[in-house]
């Protein structure tokens, strides 16, 4: 017994000196964390708020890699004209395949408007696909601006996916160093410039449908939201429409591939706030606040989006698919839609017929046109007619004449169709 008494107190002394050598590794290893944590903490003081935001890539790396894609890239559109560098800067978790069944915003701007992306990015969900148009003075402007709003906006970086595009007979001639000075968030962010059209960029032509599709190809999505990049979506439209979509019309893929899903917009009066839904639509346009996008320029445009009848349907939290439209000559939406839809004719630059000839060719290819109830796009401040640039008729009159050519060749294109662009 006394024996068995000695080998008992035995193993308990080697436990508990097991216990005590435990306490201390765990000690250790508590303080070399603690050291760690605080020399990070120390090391993140030092930076500066750009560099203390990015978690894969410093942002000289990440202006390096810009930098290297402008110097390195030589591709080509299929007119020869424009240089294109698709994914210049790719949103986080770009390439992972997780956005494969979802909803892109994809638009496209002058680097004087990418501005705008700080107050999309915030309403806006979902993935941003934009391409930006620069040229030689430019470039090193768009640069900069671009690779500010990644640095210093979260939202953007987790988003949005920037292409470039620049003309070569305008290409950039040099870079300097200058474009990668990010010092501070709050100084240099790209602010609202001049209200000059793109189409008045030093008498470049501006190739929107080629920026259009660039866009949408290099969206990672299955379905697009094409819109001008100074629009704003209603509240949480990129989450209601995937609910939508999921429940109830993704079980009806087939019948639903030819669908375009309109979204009314409207324009909302200079200083007045953007409403971000339905009621709140409603009491401004009472107050003559908000109107019709696009009424004064050319109210044919979007009105046979039919407001009086979307503006009657009583407002709720889900999102629904209201009516079905068919197409008029002139009609302009804009829409939801699978990515596989025909895309932007990118012969016509500059201002007329290039998005109304894209609308027209879904129209001919079958497409059916259906409005979304309480959702809606809105455009801060009215289009005035007399506020355009001054080669605007020149523009719309050769535009008119490449659009009769092409209503002619989708007769070839889709020779068993029954509808016309008239």
């Amino acid at each position: 017994m006394a024996m068995f008494a000695m080998f008992q107190r035995s193993r308990l002394g080697k436990f508990i000196i097991f216990l005590v050598f435990l306490v201390i590794v765990l000690q250790v290893f508590h303080m070399s964390l603690l050291t760690r944590l605080e020399a990070k903490e120390a090391l993140n003081r030092h930076k500066g708020p750009v560099d203390r935001q990015l978690n894969v890539k410093t942002l000289p790396e990440i202006s390096d890699d810009m930098e290297e894609k402008v110097r390195n890239s030589h591709r080509l559109d299929y007119s020869g004209t424009y240089h294109l560098i698709a994914n210049l800067l790719t949103a986080e978790g770009h390439g992972s395949g997780q956005n494969t069944d979802d909803l892109a915003i994809a638009t496209q701007c002058s680097s004087n408007h990418l501005h705008h992306l700080s107050h999309l990015s915030q309403v806006w969900d979902g993935p941003i696909s934009v391409t930006v148009f620069t040229f030689d003075n430019d470039i090193e402007t768009a640069l900069n601006h671009i690779v500010k709003l990644y640095s210093c906006r979260e939202q953007i970086r987790k988003k949005t996916s920037f292409h470039l595009v620049y003309p070569l007979e305008r290409a950039p001639r040099s870079l300097s160093v200058s474009w990668k000075s990010v010092n501070s968030c709050e100084e240099g962010m790209p602010v609202s410039g001049e209200k000059a059209p793109n189409y008045a960029i030093e008498g470049i032509e501006y190739p929107q449908n080629l920026l259009r599709n660039l866009a949408i190809k290099n969206s990672e999505t299955s379905m697009v939201f094409m819109v001008d990049i100074d629009m704003i979506p209603s509240e949480n439209l990129h989450g209601d429409f995937l609910y939508l979509w999921r429940t109830a019309l993704k079980a009806r893929a087939n019948e639903t591939k030819g669908t375009a899903f309109v979204v009314p917009v409207f324009e909302v009066k200079e200083g007045v706030k953007v409403p971000d839904t339905k009621p709140e639509l409603v009491g401004a346009l009472e107050r003559a606040e908000v109107r019709p996008f696009y009424i004064d320029p050319c109210s044919p445009c979007q009105a046979f989006s039919k407001y009086p009848k979307w503006l009657s349907l009583t407002p709720s939290k889900e999102l629904q698919v209201a009516y079905h439209v068919n197409w008029k000559y002139s009609w302009e939406p804009f829409y939801i839609a699978a990515k596989g839809m025909p895309l932007y004719d990118e012969r016509f630059k500059q201002y007329g017929f290039n998005r109304i000839s894209q609308v027209c060719e879904l129209h001919v290819s079958g497409y059916q046109f259906v409005v979304l109830n309480n959702a809606f796009l809105a455009h801060s401040g009215f289009k005035r007619r007399e506020e355009f640039h001054a080669s605007k008729n020149k523009e719309l009159t050769k535009n008119k004449i490449l659009f009769g050519k092409f209503k002619d060749e989708l007769k070839v294109k889709y020779p068993n169709s029954t509808r016309t662009c008239l």
